[in-house]
């Protein structure tokens, strides 16, 4: 697949908002997205699943610092969101790796507890 890599890999990373951008638009597509083993342990650890990371990457936003992935072109990025009613007033970090602007790697998932 061509490279939609944003950013000048690896020492201009791009801006938050037009990653979060990014991964929506891969995102719609699930066939883009694999997740890792130690992410679906943490998913099942946390009594969570797959829609919840979809639904995570349509209302979250990428929080801290985007850092260069370790192969050339990915972009590793923390998205937060809001988790279900049912969970109560948790937040969930999802660790997603944008592979050339193409696909997304789920690296891990974890409660990002509210301050």
């Amino acid at each position: 697949p061509t490279s939609k890599t944003l950013g000048d890999w690896p020492d201009e990373p791009p801006k938050a908002r037009d990653l979060i951008i990014q991964i929506r638009a891969i995102a719609e597509n699930s066939g883009n997205v694999f997740f890792g083993i130690h992410a679906n342990q943490q998913l099942q650890a946390r009594n969570l699943t797959d829609r919840d990371v979809f639904r995570g990457f349509r209302i979250g936003d990428v929080v801290g610092d985007v850092s260069p992935g370790y192969q050339k072109g990915e972009w590793k990025c923390e998205v937060v969101f809001p988790s279900g009613d049912d969970t109560g007033n948790r937040n969930i970090g999802v660790i997603t790796i944008v592979q050339r602007g193409v696909r997304l790697f789920i690296k891990t998932v974890m409660w990002k507890d509210k301050r």
